[in-house]
């Protein structure tokens, strides 16, 4: 199989010894099918990807600006996901036992105990995350820019804790 990209457009499917795939601003996909052998994918700005199904077992994944995706579902058996500018996502729960999360500037993510086995955790600009209650099992959870946090006193049993320009903090 071969992927062969024209006018911005994706067709046909992948090579089965490729192993990282970027693609940015290429619409046509809807459907990651046949990627699960893929040891990384970042997907940036490709207008008409939904669904997430078949890169449950890509161990990195990176995903920006992917503005119709509202759901996760396909996801949860990776090492590490990074979720950014992705407003329609509400349910984080998929990634629940991923191994490293880093979430950002993503609207939806307003609860922290959807990434409560998660062991190394970073937000950054999630304004609609007040409570960080669900983050108490991480052993690592970076924190910033996120404006509406206001105690981070339930991590004190958090290994290594970073926290910075979180300007509500009184603790």
């Amino acid at each position: 199989m071969q992927l062969v990209l024209m006018n911005g457009l994706a067709r046909g499917g992948i090579s089965s010894s490729l192993r990282h795939l970027h693609l940015e601003g290429v619409g046509g996909f809807t459907n990651l099918i046949g990627f699960e052998h893929l040891k990384k994918i970042s997907l940036l700005s490709c207008p008409n990807i939904t669904s997430l199904r078949g890169l449950i077992r890509v161990p990195s994944i990176h995903l920006h600006g992917l503005l119709l995706l509202t759901s996760l579902e396909g996801l949860g058996e990776d090492r590490a996901v990074w979720i950014e500018s992705c407003d329609n996502i509400t349910d984080f729960s998929p990634l629940k036992y991923v191994n490293r999360v880093k979430v950002v500037s993503c609207k939806g993510f307003t609860d922290a105990s959807q990434l409560d086995h998660v062991a190394h955790v970073t937000i950054t600009s999630c304004d609609g995350l007040e409570d960080v209650s669900g983050l108490r099992n991480a052993e690592i959870v970076e924190l910033s820019n996120c404006s509406s946090i206001i105690s981070v006193e339930v991590l004190k049993d958090v290994k290594h804790l970073n926290v910075s320009n979180c300007k509500l903090l009184d603790r």
